[in-house]
């Protein structure tokens, strides 16, 4: 729920706590596909390094976003991941999300986080404005690309 979430983050409740699993509530959130409990959570003071947060398999959310095929997801949580949220790979194969996207079936999600992942490689410093308009949503450029 959404405002327990917001209440509990008023109190100064550790967002990066922790699961059985190795998961945080931004996982679980991801995970749930809770958009408003997604949004709450990145804006909380440190929310770069729950963005980062790996489970117990090395998953980041952006890996559970993409094997659930979330693409709005994927757009919310690559902006404050950067160019590492891109790149982390998971323990047991060595996946980014693109590559779970892929092997999930989820073929316009593996197409636009490919897409992010070549713009953010043409964009020598920062985000670069190509890839803030494929986060934004534009995806007429990815046409045509590998996945």
């Amino acid at each position: 729920d959404r405002a327990e979430v917001v209440r509990l983050i008023g109190e100064g409740e550790d967002v990066l706590k922790r699961d059985d699993d190795e998961r945080t509530a931004l996982h679980l959130a991801v995970i749930g596909g809770h958009k408003g409990l997604v949004e709450e959570l990145l804006e909380v003071e440190g929310a770069e390094t729950l963005v980062m947060a790996r489970d117990e398999d090395c998953y980041t959310c952006l890996h559970f976003a993409a094997q659930h095929g979330n693409i709005e997801m994927v757009d919310m949580l690559v902006p404050a991941g950067g160019e590492a949220i891109l790149h982390a790979k998971t323990a047991m194969h060595a996946w980014t999300a693109h590559e779970v996207a892929k092997r999930a079936g989820k073929a316009e999600a593996a197409k636009h986080i490919k897409s992010l992942m070549d713009a953010k490689s043409a964009s020598k410093g920062g985000l670069g404005s190509w890839f803030k308009s494929k986060v934004r949503g534009s995806s007429s450029s990815s046409k045509g690309r590998d996945v």
